[in-house]
C-alpha cells in the first residue's frame, strides 16, 4: 500500500486522471497536467482525482510562463 490507498484504487485513479486528459509516469510518481498554470485551474471533476493521487505521494508538473 502506498499513501494508505490500495493498489486497485492508485489504478482507478491513474485510468481517470487519464481519461481526463493528463498524463501520469508511474515510475517517478508524476503527473502532467498541462496547460494548467496551478491547482486550482483544473476543473472540478478532473482536480478531485488529481488531488486523491497528490495525497498518495505523487507530484504534479505544473507550467511557468
Amino acid at each position: 500500500m502506498r499513501g494508505g490507498l490500495k493498489q486497485s484504487r492508485i489504478n482507478y485513479l491513474h485510468r481517470k486522471v487519464r481519461e481526463a486528459g493528463f498524463k501520469v509516469n508511474c515510475g517517478t510518481r508524476e503527473i502532467d497536467v498541462y496547460p494548467y498554470e496551478s491547482f486550482q485551474e483544473i476543473p472540478v471533476g478532473p482536480r478531485y482525482y488529481v488531488n486523491a493521487l497528490i495525497k498518495a505521494g505523487y507530484n504534479v508538473q505544473l507550467i511557468i510562463r
